[in-house]
């Protein structure tokens, strides 16, 4: 039961993480954003000369559409 909470804190933890940085995105005009987006998501060599190891990461949030839309 413990580890069972345990695992349900750390989700809830992670959430609210990304909830924080799925609204930092949304503040970043289009300049920055192509960059963030480039350098995590799109960009492989520039990712991989800083040290940023790329994953595909897909999540689901009320602001997810908000952020792939980026519109500043």
């Amino acid at each position: 039961m413990a580890d069972e909470k345990m695992v349900i804190q750390k989700i809830i933890e992670t959430k609210e993480i990304l909830q924080l940085l799925c609204e930092a995105l949304l503040t970043l005009n289009d300049d920055e954003f192509k960059h963030v987006k480039d350098l995590f998501f799109e960009d492989n060599d520039t990712s991989n000369r800083l040290g940023c190891y790329r994953k595909k990461i897909v999540v689901e949030t009320p602001m997810s559409s908000d952020i792939t839309n980026h519109s500043h």
